[in-house]
């Protein structure tokens, strides 16, 4: 069992893992002892997002949360105007052996995968070896995405890969234990030998829908080895590890133990895993395989910022990188990245989750700054959401503020009125669809919490806390895909006192859901 007394040991040793870089001193003109008071402020300021008004603020150290996420170990790196701030590593790589995690050690980053493979696809682009918006059957040879009456009108392009909408099948990938065989891109696009999932095939006409799809990014992958006449790992170093100084990333699978300084896998009581390696496999590569570091995303994502600012001598043209920062209709997600806010506010991010690792990453691309989190903890994700907002608060971040819940009467008549089944429309409106999107289910349960609250149960999302904002709106926040955003539940109170309805609005569009 993962406890306080290890945990403390790993903080302890954790706390040399530090780095400053030479271009932290110039952003907003910090001194050293500046930012290490900046890094003391993140490490002592974890805290929950909601707060009842009757209720003294909650602080949390890193230690703390820690051991009760089970969580091994975790890297950080924060990105201010332009620059990496700092990059710090808090705890172990191994549990066991309890050698401490540092600013060169690589995790797995899951769906964070599909950024990296996104830059290698657009770096292809803008050499005009590959083209956004023409069918991917033209260039694929060895496997071509079957016809059938959805890709009848419109054919399935890289835009659609990119951006989710080419209405692909197969959501993600399970991983790959030590010593079982690993499957071919061809292979797992076929659903036939070693692939652990169905076929990916298409099951709506591409461009109608948003559905998050790794079996989509695999046919990308395919695309991109081909075009190039190569591996995709190959690729993705040429085009974008290597110009970007991004020594510690790789594709490779399975991850060599030579690679050196790798964070292991652990279960969700902070247990070594996958033995007798200590991590997975992941053959879809550009879907899930990418390890990397914080710094190394961090390189890449300022690199991505400073494309859209159109800086001279940039990664990517300038717009091109503006449409790889732009929503693909009906979809929340750009090519590759998912985006939110306006103005200032501008932000792309994209989540990670392997079996036994969890990453968070953000980019503002107004303002160039940035956050990056890797978790070798299978409850890592939970971890994040409070590290971000001790770097919002540390930083002065206009994001993940407190939210002060008013004080409602725990025995509050109206609340009963809430609870019960709500169903989606089966064909929601397009304004809907984003919404409809993130939560693909067919029903969303209300039901009475432990407190005397409300919680609901997605069914394979399990139970999430609803918190009350006003008599008839709620807010959730561990949302599924893990976005920056508050998912907002408002009950509509007919004029007979009835309730039969809720609107399940996320990035300012609503989707209705009615009462069974």
């Amino acid at each position: 069992m993962y406890g306080p007394i290890k945990v403390k040991r790993i903080f302890s040793v954790s706390v040399l893992c530090v780095t400053f870089f030479a271009a932290a001193a110039h952003a907003k003109d910090r001194t050293p002892e500046d930012v290490d008071a900046l890094i003391e402020s993140v490490a002592a300021g974890l805290r929950p997002l909601v707060r009842p008004a009757d209720a003294p603020p909650v602080r949390w150290t890193m230690e703390e949360r820690m051991a009760e996420h089970g969580v091994p170990g975790v890297s950080v790196a924060v990105i201010e105007d332009g620059r990496i701030l700092f990059a710090r590593g808090f705890g172990v790589k191994n549990s066991e052996t309890m050698e401490p995690v540092d600013e060169n050690t690589v995790f797995s980053v899951g769906s964070v995968s599909k950024v990296g493979a996104a830059a290698t696809a657009l770096r292809l682009v803008a050499k005009g070896e590959l083209d956004l918006d023409a069918p991917v059957n033209r260039r694929l040879t060895t496997w071509q995405v079957p016809d059938n009456e959805f890709t009848e009108r419109r054919p399935v392009t890289l835009r659609g890969l990119l951006s989710h909408t080419a209405g692909l099948t197969v959501h993600g990938f399970p991983d790959f234990k030590p010593g079982e065989k690993i499957t071919t891109a061809v292979e797992t696009l076929n659903g036939s030998g070693a692939a652990k999932t169905p076929p990916v095939r298409p099951f709506y006409a591409p461009g109608t829908q948003w559905r998050y799809s790794g079996g989509g990014t695999t046919v990308m992958q395919l695309l991109i080895s081909e075009s190039t006449g190569g591996r995709f790992e190959q690729a993705a170093a040429e085009n974008v590890f290597a110009p970007l100084g991004m020594g510690r990333s790789t594709y490779e699978n399975p991850l060599p133990a030579s690679h050196g300084n790798i964070a292991y896998a652990h279960n969700e009581r902070g247990g070594v895993t996958a033995k007798p390696r200590g991590w997975h496999t992941f053959p879809e590569k550009a879907a899930s395989g990418l390890w990397t570091t914080p710094s190394d995303v961090a390189k890449l994502y300022i690199a991505l910022m400073n494309s859209y600012g159109g800086d001279d001598n940039a990664f990517l043209p300038r717009d091109l990188a503006i449409d790889m920062m732009t929503e693909v209709s009906p979809s929340y997600f750009g090519l590759g990245p998912a985006l939110t806010g306006f103005g200032q506010d501008r932000r792309f991010f994209h989540s990670g989750a392997n079996e036994s690792y969890r990453a968070w990453t953000e980019g503002h691309l107004e303002t160039r700054n940035g956050l990056i989190v890797f978790t070798n903890g299978a409850k890592g994700s939970r971890l994040y959401y409070e590290i971000r907002r001790a770097v919002a608060d540390a930083m002065g971040w206009p994001y993940y503020e407190e939210i002060i819940t008013p004080n409602f009467p725990k025995d509050d008549a109206l609340i009963q009125k809430f609870i019960g089944t709500y169903t989606p429309e089966e064909a929601p409106s397009s304004s809907a669809l984003r919404t409809y999107g993130s939560v693909p289910v067919k029903r969303i349960k209300v039901v009475k919490g432990a407190n005397g609250g409300l919680q609901v149960v997605i069914p394979g999302r399990g139970r999430r806390t609803l918190h009350r904002v006003s008599p008839t709106t709620f807010l959730v926040e561990d949302t599924p895909i893990g976005t920056p955003n508050w998912v907002r539940i408002e009950f509509l109170v007919r004029h007979d006192s009835v309730v039969k309805e809720m609107i399940l609005t996320l990035s300012g569009e609503g989707l209705v859901l009615s009462k069974k």
